[in-house]
């Protein structure tokens, strides 16, 4: 995954662009059958003869749609993966057969396509009742701040066309009075079902750009599973998002400031970091390391909290985000419940 982007207005730009060939088609299970040979994989929808094409097997998006299929239709994918094409053909199909709806059971789910000269290639298998917004969706209304804030890009992952999960770091350019830390969103999707859309609310540090995610309870500001959830539910969230920032990042500095004068030893800050819920393991050693490197400046809670964003910021997406959910928790970041 990488940064494709340095604007916020090219990630716009970008994220347009891709979904230009994009669109979703409702199919029936009842008229689907599944072709697979030495030479490609794919759909047949019976009922209009269109065929609903899956990448090559090393592409990541078609593996996780052939893992959507298997798991809609009870295939153990560890099994499916195991077997020849031809054979896989077979269980498919057999399997679509013993699953045939009985009379007004649901038949219907969507396939998330991207169309091609004469080809429709499949990036995600989906219910009807769970259809994840687009990247660019989200982030055209997370943007829709406030007149008086600005937000630019910090960082993104997951740009390019069919990642499997977006993340982008949104930051305020006005830090809080006084203060040598920016607020800032961060917001994690997947266009193709691979993740919830995840919304974080941060402080970053100024000169080291390193971070700490508020929480409650282990959890972030918000988590929407889209099943059974309305776009228009998860936009109206999203467009709420700039404004609450603006009235909880103030209390989240108070906060920090308030757990300043519990810091323990730089050792002892290490090891209690390190135990949080969800750090991966092998942060223990880094944290550590960077505690025996860096010991002196290392003495307060805010600067031992940035370096271990420092730290983070190493690991991929998804465990440098973990590192900061527990860094803020540590100094006291947490959302108010309203």
């Amino acid at each position: 995954m990488t940064t494709l982007t340095s604007t916020l207005t090219d990630l716009h730009k970008d994220l347009e662009q891709h979904n230009q060939d994009c669109k979703d088609v409702v199919v029936d299970l009842r008229f689907i059958k599944f072709q697979s040979d030495d030479d490609e994989q794919c759909l047949i929808d019976s009922s209009d003869g269109v065929k609903y094409l899956f990448k090559a097997s090393q592409d990541t998006t078609a593996t996780h749609a052939l893992k959507q299929l298997c798991k809609m239709v009870g295939v153990p994918f560890s099994f499916f993966q195991e077997n020849r094409p031809p054979v896989r053909e077979s269980i498919v199909n057999n399997w679509l057969k013993a699953k045939a709806p009985k009379e007004g059971e649901e038949t219907l789910f969507l396939i998330r396509v991207r169309e091609g000269q004469d080809v429709n290639v499949v990036r995600a298998i989906l219910p009807v009742t769970c259809v994840p917004l687009s990247n660019e969706a989200v982030l055209k209304a997370i943007s829709n701040y406030p007149e008086d804030v600005t937000i630019d890009l910090d960082s993104a992952v997951g740009a390019e066309r069919d990642a499997l999960v977006f993340q982008a770091r949104l930051v305020y350019e006005s830090p809080l009075e006084g203060e040598e830390y920016f607020p800032g969103v961060i917001i994690t999707n997947s266009e193709v079902g691979a993740s919830d859309l995840i919304i974080d609310l941060y402080l970053i540090h100024k000169e080291s750009k390193a971070c700490m995610a508020a929480e409650y309870g282990g959890k972030p500001f918000a988590k929407i599973q889209y099943s059974g959830v309305q776009p228009a539910e998860a936009l109206e969230l999203l467009n709420s998002i700039p404004s609450r920032l603006k009235e909880e990042a103030p209390i989240y500095l108070e906060s920090l400031k308030e757990y300043e004068g519990s810091f323990p030893t730089v050792e002892r800050a290490c090891v209690l970091l390190s135990n949080k819920k969800g750090v991966p393991k092998k942060f223990k050693r880094s944290i550590h390391l960077e505690a025996t490197e860096c010991h002196d400046d290392m003495g307060t809670l805010k600067d031992f909290i940035r370096h271990a964003g420092l730290v983070a910021k190493a690991y991929d997406y998804s465990d440098r985000l973990k590192i900061e959910r527990a860094a803020g928790s540590f100094g006291g970041l947490a959302y108010s419940k309203k």
